[in-house]
């Protein structure tokens, strides 16, 4: 068979043509429409700030005024660390852990709620038209899962700074709330994927709906829950970091300190260490997924 015959022959479809050309045509209007230039990126004051900002800003203090060279970079970092990066650090990792764990506690309550095949007269015995009560019990779950994510951390966090004032319990109650209705969605949509064999192997047995949902469902959907829940810890290192920008004493905090103070070489520090974390997230993330996949217990 040639490639002629495979591309004459290949399965077309006119919804994804006009999607593919409707997305085209919208990008087309964004750029002619909107206030995009690309000669923003050459002007003569883009690239005088860019020489300044790489050749002078970003280096050290002590080694662009001269006092001294090179090697005495570890000593400066070390300074700054001292000063304010380790508490900066300690303080976003302390939220992001918190946050996080709130974020799964509550997503764990509402997911049996939410999911539909569980919130239901006969779970997982394949009765597709609940009860109107049941009905109501997943429009309320689901509803307050798109309420809790559909604000962003940001606003959150700015809208409890009014109630709880300048201190670590807003961030950390804006990054729970948003990533709850995350988790509990991800959560809900994994309950309503799973096969219903064992189940429906259990209610038939006679377990109740309480031990189907610990002991036959929890276990299944367990592995990729633990999978959203790093990505989101590791979302929840960044936003503590963005949330910082209101004033509460994450890394975020002090990068803006450092930018009112021009001093962007602790600026790039402070990113590079919220980076750090980001990294030390991804690592931990890693191991997880690797003793899962070596017990045989993750999905796919």
């Amino acid at each position: 068979m040639t490639l002629a015959k495979l591309h004459r022959d290949r399965p077309r479809s006119w919804f994804l043509i006009v999607s593919a050309g409707f997305f085209l045509l919208l990008v087309l209007t964004s750029w002619l429409t909107g206030d995009f230039k690309l000669s923003d990126f050459t002007s003569e004051r883009s690239v005088r700030n860019l020489n300044r900002f790489l050749n002078h800003d970003i280096i050290p203090r002590p080694i662009r005024d001269g006092e001294a060279g090179w090697e005495a970079l570890p000593s400066w970092v070390g300074g700054v660390l001292a000063r304010d990066g380790w508490k900066a650090m300690g303080n976003t990792l302390w939220i992001s852990i918190v946050a996080i764990l709130f974020a799964a506690i509550g997503a764990a309550c509402l997911v049996p709620g939410a999911a539909r095949n569980t919130a239901s007269s006969h779970p997982f015995m394949g009765r597709t038209h609940p009860s109107k009560r049941w009905q109501s019990v997943v429009f309320l779950c689901r509803g307050l899962l798109v309420f809790c994510r559909g604000i962003p951390e940001f606003i959150w966090a700015f809208l409890l700074i009014g109630i709880l004032g300048i201190n670590a319990w807003p961030a950390v109650l804006a990054l729970a709330l948003h990533n709850m209705g995350i988790l509990g969605r991800l959560g809900a949509e994994t309950v309503e994927n799973l096969p219903l064999d064992i189940p429906r192997a259990l209610r038939i047995s006679g377990a109740s709906r309480r031990q189907v949902f610990l002991f036959g469902i929890f276990p299944l959907v367990l592995p990729r829950m633990l999978v959203y829940f790093f990505y989101r810890w590791e979302t929840c290192v960044r936003e503590a970091t963005v949330i910082g920008l209101l004033g509460i004493s994450s890394l975020g905090y002090y990068i803006t300190e450092a930018h009112a103070r021009f001093k962007y070489d602790e600026l790039l520090l402070y990113i590079l260490l919220g980076s750090a974390l980001i990294l030390a997230g991804d690592f931990v993330s890693a191991i997880v997924r690797k003793c899962l996949r070596e017990t045989d217990v993750e999905p796919g």
